[in-house]
């Protein structure tokens, strides 16, 4: 697995999940993003200390097959329209 760019950590940190946008004001209304944002943070930490121990570790050692799929078609579309 490659590292990824600074500059999309950073934009995906700041404005990835658009939490601003939701306006959650009650606590029952924070629940369920809480739980996403909190899963979806253990695994980048999980993918991130995997990298670190093996570089050169395979896809799916952290991905199913449909999820590098999905990685996959999102890489690209973003190479097109980057040109």
């Amino acid at each position: 697995m490659s590292k990824p760019h600074k500059s999309h950590c950073a934009c995906q940190r700041k404005s990835g999940c658009q939490a601003e946008r939701s306006k959650l004001r009650t606590a029952e209304r924070l629940v369920n993003p809480l739980a996403l944002f909190c899963i979806l943070s253990g695994c980048i930490f999980w993918l991130t200390m995997l990298n670190r121990a093996t570089e050169s570790a395979k896809p799916s050692l952290g991905f199913t097959p449909q999820e590098i799929d999905i990685l996959a078609r999102l890489a690209a579309d973003r190479q097109r329209t980057a040109m």
